[in-house]
């Protein structure tokens, strides 16, 4: 049994919002893998992308609607920061596996993708930059998955911190303007009664 206390806790709200978040993240993964084969997926991916506020933004939305408002600005921000940490945790999880046991040249194939993209590209910048890589595949300089990971999991935080305290502050911003609208209209009806 857990007590109400913990229940409220931004860390215990955040871990529980990370798992469907997490789970949602993985689905962003799978779709930028599938990116390089089916068409369609990279504007799946892109509409993923673009809807992650919206799920953040409910997450706070139950939690501000369960604890009546009483909700703060910094509760709200440690609660989003957590559900990116855990939701980074399981995507990451899920990408490492995928790059160890079902496509060890995952890597490999993205920098190749972008040497032939650059190479496509009209320009010496393009050029230079389809060279470095290839110097790059030469050299085996090529990120680990275990590299790529990290990096996927750190840029998952970095961003989804700052979403959180933009997500955060409309919340507690709709939060406010619904309490002063409640309040008003219980006001106005004790007046006409």
């Amino acid at each position: 049994h857990i007590d109400l206390k913990k229940q409220d806790s931004p860390y215990y709200l955040g871990a529980r919002a990370g798992i469907p978040v997490g789970l949602y993240m993985s689905g962003m993964f799978a779709f930028f893998v599938l990116m390089t084969r089916v068409n369609i997926a990279s504007f799946a991916l892109l509409c993923l992308m673009a809807c992650m506020p919206v799920v953040i933004y409910a997450t706070m939305r139950s939690t501000v609607r369960r604890q009546k408002g009483q909700t703060t600005f910094s509760g709200l921000w440690m609660q989003g920061i957590m559900t990116f940490l855990f939701g980074s945790v399981i995507c990451s999880l899920v990408t490492m596996l995928y790059i160890k046991f079902v496509e060890p040249d995952m890597i490999l194939g993205l920098v190749r993708n972008c040497i032939a993209s650059c190479e496509a590209m009209p320009g010496n910048d393009y050029a230079e930059t389809a060279q470095i890589m290839q110097r790059m595949i030469d050299s085996g300089a090529v990120p680990s998955a275990s590299s790529f990971t990290m990096s996927m999991f750190w840029l998952s935080m970095s961003t989804g911190s700052v979403l959180s305290l933009i997500t955060a502050a409309i919340a507690q911003s709709v939060a406010r303007r619904r309490s002063l609208a409640g309040q008003m209209a219980s006001r106005t009806n004790g007046i006409t009664e």
